[in-house]
């Protein structure tokens, strides 16, 4: 590095930033609802933002706008409904869905690996 770079980088302050964590995701969350007068929305429905989009910001403002639209475009007569079907607006918005993780073996693996080249498993892993 040049010299004129490594003295600013070392006269500037280092802070560690991460990514916020659920409490401050759920701020943000309402902080956003809060700025764009955004009506109320079930603590479900936010809880459930809050704990699919962890990593920044824009994310979560995203998510929230686009979970209002959702809705408004769905129940802009009804505005009476529970809080179970606000969080299913929510998932369908955001196309997040309750799902078991798919846990990956290494027999697995080579399964697909030797179908894909067509052998089987024991020529796969023969010598």
């Amino acid at each position: 590095m040049e010299e004129r770079l490594v003295t600013r980088f070392a006269g500037g302050m280092m802070a560690d930033i991460q990514n916020p964590d659920f409490e401050t995701r759920v701020a943000i969350i309402k902080h956003k609802m809060k700025a764009d007068k955004i009506g109320s929305v079930p603590n479900i429905v936010l809880e459930f933002i809050a704990n699919n989009i962890k990593t920044n910001i824009r994310e979560l403002e995203a998510a929230i706008i686009k979970v209002m639209a959702f809705y408004n475009l769905r129940y802009k007569n009804d505005s009476d409904i529970s809080d179970q079907e606000y969080l299913e607006i929510a998932k369908e918005a955001l196309s997040i869905e309750e799902k078991e993780e798919k846990v990956i073996s290494l027999d697995s693996i080579k399964e697909e690996v030797a179908s894909y080249y067509g052998i089987t498993k024991n020529d796969l892993i023969s010598k």
